[in-house]
This record gives structure tokens, C-alpha cells and sequence, in this order.
């Protein structure tokens, strides 16, 4: 997997969590910048970008 803001090599990590629902968090770490994504960052980045489209696209 490709990291989205360098293109570099992502491996699977762990993190804490800080919810306690588990006691570590699965995520994906970038080995080039050190970006961290997870499951609940991806959603909200889709979701930004598609509200981001929505008022781009809306007429005047």
C-alpha cells in the first residue's frame, strides 16, 4: 500500500488506543514520513472531501 501523501511504503502498526473500546488500535504507518492512518482518520478524510465536492459543485 501506497502512502497518500508521499507515495512511500505503508506497513501495518499498532497504536494505543485512546477509547479503550481495544487495547491496541490497528493502523497503517508510513516507513518514508511517518503518516499514521486508521479506519476512523480514512472515514473522515472521505467524508471531508466529499462535503469539500458538494459545495464546489453547487451552482451560484
Amino acid at each position: 500500500m501506497k502512502c497518500p501523501r508521499c507515495e512511500g511504503l505503508l506497513v501495518q502498526d499498532q497504536s494505543w488506543n485512546t477509547y479503550e473500546t481495544l487495547p491496541m488500535l490497528p493502523i497503517w504507518r508510513c516507513l518514508n514520513c511517518g503518516e499514521t492512518l486508521e479506519e476512523g482518520i480514512l472515514l473522515n478524510r472521505q467524508k471531508v472531501k466529499h462535503q469539500a465536492l458538494g459545495i464546489s459543485g453547487r451552482a451560484a
